[in-house]
């Protein structure tokens, strides 16, 4: 390699640096913390499904009021899990999964509280069309 192919990607290399480290970083979408309105929100529509019925996050965020926020719902919902006067349980992904995903405890945990509601968790997940609750 000749000396001025080597300078020239060096060069080259520092004014990219130079260029890239001019232009703005974007900060990454953080999803801001669950507030004590929306929890109660969630609460309420969660304790709304029936038995042996369950609801998407999708369709939990709409009704709980944060329409197209299914992700921060799923924050939500994963506060309350654990704490049985709430079936957090009830609460799953669209495409018919748990919601907390096995092999986590909660993940597990919730598998087991669905089948004891009647609700067949299988190896493919959810069948939402027979256990999706649309009031």
């Amino acid at each position: 390699m000749s000396t001025a192919f080597v300078l020239l990607i060096f060069f080259g290399a520092l004014a990219y640096a130079a260029y890239a480290l001019r232009k703005p970083i974007a900060a990454p979408r953080v999803p801001a913390v669950p507030s004590g309105d929306l929890t109660t929100r969630v609460t309420d529509v969660l304790r709304e499904v029936p038995l042996g019925k369950v609801i998407t996050f999708a369709a939990l965020a709409a009704r709980a009021g944060a329409s197209g926020d299914a992700m921060l719902v799923g924050k939500v919902v994963r506060a309350l899990a654990g704490r049985e006067e709430v079936p957090w349980w009830r609460a799953v992904r669209r495409y018919a999964g748990v919601g907390l995903v096995p092999p986590t405890a909660e993940g597990e945990r919730q598998r087991r509280m669905l089948d004891a509601e009647g609700v067949v968790c299988g190896e493919k997940g959810i069948h939402l069309a027979r256990y999706e609750w649309r009031p």
